[in-house]
């Protein structure tokens, strides 16, 4: 399948890609057969039953995902925006103690990060604030 692909990137016309633009494309094509984190987490979330719903959404347009690739490609950020990015820092941890919890088998609202336990906390209420901040 691979061959088919590199014969479809070097004959497309509209607009023709130069050999730079094309081993870029190359370069990709062994993660074609990955599957998304988007996926992979959606799986993961519904093979374990795992409701995150009243958390910050890790894929996704504004998601947490998003807010991670700023930062690794090197975004600057406000000091507001620092300030939204410790909202999304407390998010991603809670979302992470879930998953692990449900690895674990441990019931989610017999723990500290159950809605309840967590609705106390600034960074649960400022999420919408925080991802407003943080939009592009």
């Amino acid at each position: 399948m691979d061959r088919a692909i590199k014969v479809a990137i070097k004959s497309f016309e509209d607009p023709p890609l130069d050999p730079s633009e094309r081993r870029l494309l190359y370069g990709k094509l062994a993660e074609l057969n990955r599957v998304s984190f988007g996926e992979a987490v959606r799986s993961f979330q519904t093979d374990y039953s795992l409701d995150v719903s009243d958390l910050w959404e890790i894929t996704g347009k504004g998601s947490l995902s998003d807010v991670r690739n700023r930062v690794i490609h090197g975004d600057t950020f406000t000091h507001e925006q620092m300030n939204a990015l410790v909202t999304a820092k407390f998010q991603m941890q809670w979302h992470l103690e879930r998953m692990l919890l449900a690895i674990l088998g441990w019931p989610i609202s017999q723990s500290g990060v159950r809605k309840d336990a967590i609705a106390a906390w600034t960074p649960y209420h400022d999420t919408v604030t925080a991802r407003n901040k943080l939009a592009t």
